[in-house]
């Protein structure tokens, strides 16, 4: 998993080139759901997909710390994947909106914001629930897998390219 990390820090870094102080919508996703925009920098930006990706990793996890029965909730996080998704898909397309340079300094802020994640204690949890559930039920490992590459949703050009069917559903052509 450090591995994927890693690797995906240094995809994100090979983007960024620098900082920009444009002003962009902001939008708060405390609770997973738009409430009200105001202006924000691109490096402001990267910091709120990264909260929204950690947030993301942080309350799959709670959801299955205590390896409860599938069928009991997977509801619940499906629920929590969409949310997080439109959010995601929002953000992101504010960073379409911007230039190279932008996009870049949104990365990097987006990389400042995950890059502690494999040494936090409840990450630990989150990938040892995973391989827990890995000989249950091959499809809602998948499922929880994917909360780990939930970020790519505000990177349309990397769904586009990893997850087409995904794009194509949220209309992100």
């Amino acid at each position: 998993m450090k591995k994927f990390l890693l690797l995906a820090a240094s995809f994100l870094a090979v983007l960024a080139f620098s900082c920009s102080k444009d002003p962009r919508v902001e939008t708060d996703t405390s609770t997973a759901e738009t409430i009200e925009t105001v202006q924000m920098t691109p490096k402001e930006l990267g910091e709120k997909i990264g909260t929204v990706y950690v947030k993301a990793l942080e309350d799959v996890t709670e959801l299955i710390k205590d390896r409860p029965e599938i069928a009991e909730v997977r509801p619940a996080v499906e629920e929590l994947k969409e949310a997080n998704i439109r959010v995601l898909v929002e953000l992101g397309s504010l960073r379409e909106a911007m230039d190279q340079t932008e996009k870049g300094a949104v990365d990097m802020a987006i990389l400042s914001k995950i890059g502690a994640l494999s040494e936090s204690d409840w990450y630990e949890t989150y990938t040892a629930a995973l391989k827990d559930y890995l000989g249950e039920d091959r499809e809602f490992y998948e499922l929880l897998s994917s909360f780990n590459i939930i970020g790519q949703y505000a990177n349309f050009d990397l769904l586009k390219q990893q997850e087409p069917d995904e794009a194509k559903r949220l209309g992100i052509e």
